[in-house]
């Protein structure tokens, strides 16, 4: 899958699909913000760390945003 980080950089991750989406965020590399502080959206849509790659039909080609999470959140 590939992950567009907080930078704007997208990196590219092998995972395995069975692995939350908390499994896939700590193998990014994100500098200054804990990784608590992020969630991942798809499709517009927050997705909850918790859930699996499968939960949400992800694929090998899917693009996930990192994105920084309001303070509500």
């Amino acid at each position: 899958i590939y992950v567009e980080t907080l930078s704007g950089m997208t990196v590219s991750l092998y995972v395995d699909f069975n692995d939350t989406l908390d499994q896939v965020k700590a193998r990014i590399p994100i500098e200054g913000v804990s990784p608590d502080q992020t969630r991942f959206v798809l499709d517009d849509k927050q997705l909850e760390d918790e859930r699996t790659l499968t939960d949400y039909d992800m694929q090998d080609n899917s693009t996930l945003q990192l994105v920084l999470k309001l303070r509500d959140d």
